[in-house]
């Protein structure tokens, strides 16, 4: 389901850094594509970094097109905290109300 778990918590797909040979740092792109079916109700997705003090840095909600490759990015700032502990996309739908769709992430990168 997407849609707010609560007042404050939205689902994500994150990935651990600890054991990530490399992490994006200060002034990098992190950037990753996002699709939903064609058949999707239209939903929002960012991209985020939890740094190393667990602060949270992040685009803003970008609504994902249903049946597109939507490219989503998000330049990490200068004053990050450390390296990151997390990576990853949050998800929100329209309204905040509960729904239920399938989401494929593809090429997660960052330079």
């Amino acid at each position: 389901s997407i849609g707010p778990l609560n007042n404050s918590d939205y689902p994500s797909i994150t990935v651990d850094t600890t054991g990530l040979s490399s992490y994006p740092q200060a002034g990098q792109t992190l950037s990753a594509n996002v699709y939903i079916a064609s058949n999707s109700v239209s939903i929002a997705a960012k991209v985020f970094v939890a740094d190393s003090n667990n602060q949270w840095h992040s685009s803003s909600m970008t609504t994902l097109t249903p049946g597109t490759w939507v490219h989503l990015t998000y330049t990490l700032p200068g004053d990050i905290s450390g390296p990151p502990k997390q990576l990853g996309i949050q998800f929100n739908s329209p309204g905040g109300t509960t729904i239920s769709s399938d989401v494929y992430v593809n090429a997660v990168n960052w330079g």
